[in-house]
């Protein structure tokens, strides 16, 4: 009788550890089940900006375009005004100031264009380029996420095992 208690004693305690480890393992599959969720909100964002980041990029090339063509027409309408006239030096300075402003506006639309194509170009110590910068991190995070739902899907085969 003692033996049968003790039995029942040991097959209850076994029983009360194997809840726990099912309780522990539906917890660890809802976290695993987050996890991938997030990972796939993640990834559905990551699309969305690199299709926005492509439109812009467009936008931007095709302003860029028109910026240029309309620094050419600039520049040669100068050109054939100083052929033509005997201008003072006022009316000079003037078509210099337009040019200069013109000559920015391409420049700004070059900047904004690079910083859109996420290449945020720096210089390092030794001179050479770094670029990617962004898109380094964005590849970071991802990795960081892959690694967390290996890791889930490790302890879960574990607790899987033990039941």
């Amino acid at each position: 009788m003692a033996d049968s208690l003790t039995t029942v004693a040991e097959l209850q305690e076994k029983l009360a550890k194997s809840d726990r480890l099912k309780k522990k393992a539906i917890r660890i599959a809802g976290m695993y089940q987050e996890r991938m969720e997030y990972l796939g909100k993640l990834m559905d964002n990551k699309s969305r900006l690199v299709q926005e980041t492509i439109k812009d990029k467009e936008g931007l090339e095709k302003k860029m375009t028109d910026l240029t063509k309309d620094l050419e027409e600039e520049r040669r309408r100068t050109s054939e005004k100083n052929r033509l006239l005997d201008a003072s030096e006022t009316e000079k300075e003037e078509l210099r100031m337009r040019m200069r402003e013109a000559e920015q506006l391409v420049d700004q639309a070059t900047s904004e264009l690079l910083m859109h194509r996420g290449l945020c170009v720096r210089r390092d110590e030794e001179g050479d380029r770094n670029e990617g910068d962004i898109e380094d991190k964005k590849s970071k995070l991802v990795m960081e996420m892959m690694k967390e739902k290996e890791e889930l899907q490790k302890k879960m085969i574990e607790l899987m095992n033990e039941l």
